[in-house]
């Protein structure tokens, strides 16, 4: 994802480790465990679209060093630097 015009930008998360909360067929569900006191407690980034073989390799519970932007109601990665599994 491009990262689009500032004006539009609805939440952003900038270079950040998160953690893989969730994976669907398509989608990944990021979650900040450093923010929450709890696990229903954690900020969510997603559900992120994602092509079907980066879910199918992708495990709840790995941190991954990423950039997102909500745009539209929806989430995209913008950089994904490293991950932790």
């Amino acid at each position: 994802m491009r990262r689009p015009d500032r004006s539009r930008i609805e939440g952003e998360v900038g270079s950040q480790y998160l953690t893989i909360g969730e994976v669907t067929a398509g989608s990944l569900t990021f979650r900040d465990d450093d923010m929450g006191s709890g696990e229903g407690d954690c900020p969510v980034v997603g559900p992120v679209p994602v092509r079907p073989e980066i879910a199918a390799q992708a495990r709840a519970g790995w941190r991954i060093l990423l950039s997102a932007v909500k745009v539209g109601g929806q989430w995209g990665l913008v950089e994904v630097v490293s991950g932790d599994p």
